[in-house]
């Protein structure tokens, strides 16, 4: 599970239109379904992976701290 700032640094990296993603008050699984569904649309699956590891990654290193 991802934190609600995690979520939004995702969103922010990835450039995703607000227009996309249901509004701050939805469920965030509901808002990651968004993402995925426009990630698939415009050919940003692999830029999903990338962030996602890098984002895990910092919260992994800030973890060990």
């Amino acid at each position: 599970m991802m934190l609600s700032v995690e979520f939004d640094t995702l969103v922010r990296k990835l450039s995703v239109p607000p227009a996309y993603i249901s509004g701050p008050q939805s469920p965030q699984g509901t808002r990651a379904v968004d993402v995925l569904r426009w990630a698939r649309s415009a050919h940003k699956i692999c830029d999903l992976d990338d962030v996602l590891d890098e984002i895990v990654g910092e919260a992994l290193m800030s973890s060990r701290l």
